[in-house]
């Protein structure tokens, strides 16, 4: 089966507002939740017990100026073996000025299923985009992962992961911070940095480019890395409000 979400997200009034958010097929997801600061959260699922075999799943997202939103997923999504491999799809385009934040839940690759990711991001001028995923793969598992983001255009990140479950249980969580202020990124570079050396059960390291900031970590379980994704969109998130508090400090109204 397959399934398509689509979210449009706007300002107004200094409030993040959901203007589209429809859904078919295998795709679900909440009403508009709120978030400090005036964003926007959607609670993302998937119908039915996980991903079947040769199941497609598709997300298109627009946050416009002055908004932000927040994608989450309501639990860790199963997906089996079948006869093909199972898709998700996702395109976001974030405008200047616009927040996006995709934090899904773990997927968790039963034994000897095949699974592909594509993520594409369009991100305007000072737009900022965090995209993660955690995945846990079982015993001759397969997982084919691609990512990529565009800042006006400029091609700034395209990231491969191909993995093959040893049923071992490990995670791997891969993080992608997406923006075009170089000083941001570095500060919160140093910050990440001192994260990942915490927890002596994960490993991990962070890679750049002129653009985004790429965080790779493994640990045996999916439970340290989801904790270490929440304090990364915290720190994000926080970074954003210190980013704002300044701005307002240069230009008084």
């Amino acid at each position: 089966m397959d399934g398509h979400l689509g979210l449009v997200c706007i300002n107004r009034d200094g409030r993040s507002r959901l203007t589209t958010l429809c859904f078919d097929g295998l795709a679900r997801a909440s009403r508009a939740l709120r978030e400090p600061r005036g964003a926007a959260r959607v609670v993302t699922a998937t119908l039915g017990p996980g991903l079947l075999g040769g199941d497609a799943v598709a997300r298109d997202t627009v946050v416009a100026s002055g908004a932000t939103l927040v994608v989450a997923a309501q639990m860790a999504t199963p997906v089996f073996a079948g006869n093909a491999p199972s898709r998700s799809d996702a395109r976001s385009r974030v405008a200047a000025g616009a927040e996006l934040y995709v934090t899904g839940e773990v997927l968790l690759l039963a034994p000897r299923s095949a699974h592909e990711v594509s993520a594409a991001f369009d991100v305007s001028g000072d737009g900022f985009a965090v995209h993660a995923e955690i995945v846990v793969l079982g015993a001759g598992a397969r997982l084919r992962s691609r990512t990529s983001a565009r800042i006006d255009g400029r091609l700034v990140v395209r990231d491969a992961c191909d993995l093959d479950g040893d049923g071992s249980g490990r995670a791997l969580l891969t993080a992608i911070v997406v923006s075009a202020d170089s000083q941001r990124r570095a500060c919160l570079a140093a910050l990440l940095q001192g994260l990942l050396g915490e927890d002596p059960a994960i490993r991990g390291g962070l890679g750049a480019t002129d653009g985004a900031t790429i965080v790779r970590a493994q640990a045996p379980g999916a439970w340290p890395l989801q904790r270490l994704l929440d304090r990364i969109v915290a720190l994000a998130r926080a970074h954003e409000r210190e980013r704002e508090a300044t701005m307002l400090l240069a230009h008084p109204a």
